[in-house]
């Protein structure tokens, strides 16, 4: 007698096993593939919130072997003196900072803009009144780039020199840019020193109404006693007006000619970039 005919519905021998086999080593990949993008994840956020804590050294070091074997080659070359004291400065060598902008300055001693670099490092030193000095001499040959001057004000302040710092704040802002953040914030400290604290709030709140993520505003509306719900929100998204743009020195163009910081008696002046996004540019007259 023959076998019945094998229902079309009935599982073939082996085949079961082999249905089941296939989920098992799908799986197996998703995990694999999971794990990878885990993995990958994982260093792209390392990279993004831990590197540029330790790169930084590394970037320096890199920078001042760059320029100390530029200028064996060129010793007179006055933007790489410049170039290499900034890195110095900011691996936190101060003198030899020092010495390379005091280098510069030997080169090329009309170029009184080099004076700016040297202010930040006297800052550092908490030398203040050099710093004052300093920053004074380049906002002169520079009245239109609201660096020099919020750098002054900035020494001025630390002087507690407030009244002096107050009146550089609001020049900056009636003469060279309104919206400049950093501005706003240093008057308010000028005004919480003079002890007028409420008008130091409202140029603390000023300051975060142009950028709400500005963090040392924040703080220091925290101490007068504002909460958070009554300060603006924080953006999702970092405005970009309203901030100064600090000075490069590696680039070529904001050094020895500098036309960021303009008046280099060689250049012959020229019209002032202007150190915020919003900044005027053109000279805006005399400083206070």
């Amino acid at each position: 007698m023959s076998e019945p005919v094998r229902p079309v519905t009935e599982t073939v021998p082996g085949l079961e096993a082999e249905e089941r086999g296939v989920p098992l080593a799908v799986a197996v990949i998703v995990v694999v593939v999971l794990l990878l993008v885990l993995g990958v994840g994982g260093v792209a956020i390392g990279y993004r919130f831990f590197w540029g804590q330790y790169q930084g050294p590394r970037v320096w070091d890199t920078q001042i072997a760059r320029w100390e074997l530029a200028l064996k080659k060129d010793p007179k070359d006055v933007d790489g003196w410049v170039s290499l004291g900034q890195a110095y400065f900011n691996k936190g060598m101060l003198k030899e900072a020092e010495q390379a902008y005091r280098k510069a300055q030997q080169l090329a001693p009309k170029a009184k803009e080099i004076g700016y670099f040297l202010g930040q490092v006297k800052m550092q030193q908490r030398q203040y009144a050099e710093a004052e000095k300093l920053f004074r001499q380049v906002a002169e040959i520079a009245p239109g780039n609201p660096l020099p001057h919020h750098a002054l004000a900035e020494a001025l302040v630390a002087q507690k020199k407030f009244g002096e710092a107050l009146k550089e704040a609001d020049w900056i802002l009636t003469k060279i840019d309104p919206t400049l953040v950093e501005v706003h914030y240093v008057k308010g400290v000028a005004l919480e020193g003079l002890r007028r604290k409420k008008e130091a709030a409202e140029s603390f709140l000023q300051a975060l109404r142009y950028d709400p993520s500005y963090q040392p505003a924040r703080d220091a509306a925290h101490r007068l006693g504002f909460k958070d719900k009554d300060l603006p929100a924080m953006p999702s998204v970092t405005p970009a007006g309203g901030q100064i743009v600090p000075v490069k020195p590696d680039d070529p163009a904001a050094v020895a000619g500098m036309p960021v910081l303009p008046g280099h008696p060689d250049t012959g002046g020229g019209a002032p970039a202007g150190g915020g996004s919003g900044a005027a540019g053109g000279s805006a007259g005399a400083s206070p």
